[in-house]
């Protein structure tokens, strides 16, 4: 007789969900946790700034193997991996404006 084996994962799944949303709703309905000012430092976020830009340099450095489908001959400079990385750099610069609410550095992005 074949026995009925039970997934816990999507009971798991469920609870960290409604753990989010409790967590989710007691931030924002509720004055539970009082309310913060962002303040804008812009030596510290100069500084993270070049971190990412040398975080990325380092990671940019992959040697990737793709082939131009027209041409057959390797794809050195612009290929899909590497603006679909800057493209992921540039939204971890807009998530970093939007956190420190720098205004200053707004046509820059």
């Amino acid at each position: 007789m074949a026995q009925l084996v039970v997934s816990h994962l999507p009971y798991l799944s469920t609870d960290q969900f409604g753990a989010l949303l409790t967590y989710f709703y007691l931030s924002d309905c509720t004055n539970l946790f009082g309310e913060s000012k962002k303040s804008y430092n812009r030596d510290l976020f100069i500084f993270l700034y070049f971190l990412l830009i040398i975080v990325s340099a380092i990671t940019s450095f992959k040697i990737h193997h793709d082939k131009s489908p027209f041409s057959g001959k390797s794809i050195m400079y612009l290929n899909r991996h590497q603006t679909e990385e800057w493209k992921g750099w540039m939204q971890v610069l807009f998530l970093m404006y939007h956190y420190f609410a720098a205004t200053e550095i707004y046509n820059a992005i």
